[in-house]
């Protein structure tokens, strides 16, 4: 009867240790396990703010291509992943529009056109 405890009670510390590793350690996320196929499902994980932004900005003026700016070009992960994530769109050096980050200073041949938390959108 001792031993059937003592299993029991390592069984349950075993179950609750590993909730603990996969919550609390692991930086594992149960909206990603529930709703794996949803269109939008945990793409925040995956992608910084800025480049959903850019996306949003993007799909919502259903522009096809596009210029980034001097510091969204030096900045190796932002120019990488904006131009991955909105692909088909594409990144054009005639472009009309210009995705600036929300710090910088717009070119003077440029009009502001759309601002959100992170990116202007300028045309130029």
């Amino acid at each position: 009867m001792k031993t059937k405890k003592v299993y029991f009670f390592f069984i349950a510390l075993s179950i609750l240790q590993l909730f603990y590793l996969f919550y609390y350690r692991s930086g594992f996320n149960y909206e990603i396990l529930i709703n794996p196929f949803h269109i939008n499902s945990a793409r925040s994980y995956a992608v910084s703010e800025e480049i959903l932004e850019s996306n949003e900005m993007l799909n919502n003026n259903k522009l096809n291509d596009f210029k980034l700016s001097k510091k969204i070009k030096s900045d190796i992960y932002l120019y990488q992943r904006i131009v991955e994530y909105n692909y088909p769109k594409k990144i054009e050096n005639d472009a009309l529009y210009m995705f600036y980050l929300i710090d910088e200073k717009i070119l003077n041949n440029c009009i502001l056109f759309k601002a959100k938390k992170y990116l202007k959108l300028a045309k130029c």
